[in-house]
């Protein structure tokens, strides 16, 4: 079951990446969340923005923890889990970044995943 983790963890990855990068333009890009934040830092009294940074410090440590353990995961598959993970967060970056004019990449981009499944599947036979 280790590929499957790191295949879906990558796709997550490349999946937030992408949305943090297409986010972080204009004003009229931004994202919810950005904005919820900034209004609670603006508007907030000073519990509500202390407990924003408790929250957001815990959340950063667990996704820290989540990260060493997926990094464990892609080394203990070597190589195959780190091609595993390099086609799960490609495929998912590349079908959210491109456009709908660029349809090739979207190809691309599902013709990844696609890989990524099959290596998924192949890998976990192998063990």
């Amino acid at each position: 079951m280790g590929l499957a983790k790191i295949f879906f963890f990558s796709a997550l990855s490349g999946l937030s990446f992408a949305v943090s990068y297409r986010t972080s333009g204009d004003a009229s890009d931004v994202g919810f969340a950005f904005v919820l934040l900034n209004w609670l830092n603006q508007y907030g009294d000073s519990q509500i923005q202390a407990l924003v940074t408790i929250a957001s410090i815990v959340v950063t440590i667990i996704f820290i923890y989540g990260l060493s353990r997926f990094i464990r995961q892609i080394y203990d598959e070597r190589r195959v889990g780190i091609l595993t993970a390099i086609l799960g967060f490609a495929g998912s970056f590349i079908i959210l970044s491109s456009s709908q004019e660029q349809a090739y990449f979207i190809f691309l981009g599902i013709g990844l995943l696609v890989i990524g499944i099959i290596f998924t599947f192949l890998g976990s036979k192998r063990s």
